[in-house]
């Protein structure tokens, strides 16, 4: 059977958008091949049309999948930046694990992955950390440009992380202002 020019592109894409949203909602292992091909709608047998591994595709689900990325690369400054990280880091936010950020919803996985994978997330926490920089007020030097990347980075990947975690409502809404308003505190000169 033939198909449409870029179909294969699409997809691939589409494995790769299925696959991130399962595997933030249940983890690596907790995910199968089957499973993603289900949630694609397709069969299990394409799969090595497009991966060679479960691990290839976990992978590759980084590059695709980290909205967080996506929002600071449409803005520019301060506080267009603050803005982005602000609403996610919003309480209304943490609600969905699934629908939510890569970066911050499976570390502990990457943690107890193989080397492929840690290359693949540290990929995405370096152009993380250098959009942040970037974002950063103009008069800081570099030193200081890249600690309070880092510094802000934690500060909302760690919230979001501990709030989707915590049973207590109004401690995780507490957590998250508190974290906010530091993230804030770190695009002032």
């Amino acid at each position: 059977m033939r198909y449409a020019p870029g179909h294969k592109e699409k997809t691939h894409r589409k494995l790769l958008l299925a696959a991130g949203k399962l595997f933030r909602k249940s983890g690596f292992k907790g995910v199968s091949v089957e499973r993603v091909m289900k949630q694609a709608g397709l069969t299990h047998g394409g799969f090595y049309a497009h991966f060679k591994s479960k691990t290839q595709l976990i992978a590759e689900t980084f590059a695709v999948d980290a909205g967080l990325l996506r929002m600071l690369r449409e803005k520019e400054t301060a506080s267009g930046a603050a803005r982005v990280l602000s609403g996610y880091m919003a309480p209304e936010n943490r609600s969905e694990v699934a629908a939510g950020c890569p970066l911050a919803a499976l570390p502990a996985d990457v943690s107890r992955s193989n080397a492929t994978i840690k290359a693949a997330y540290t990929a995405r926490v370096a152009e993380l950390l250098s959009l942040l920089a970037d974002r950063m007020p103009a008069q800081l030097d570099n030193v200081e440009r890249e600690t309070r990347a880092m510094e802000t980075m934690v500060l909302a990947l760690g919230s979001v992380m501990f709030s989707q975690a915590l049973s207590d409502k109004e401690l995780a809404d507490r957590l998250q202002n508190v974290c906010r308003h530091a993230v804030d505190r770190r695009f002032e000169v």
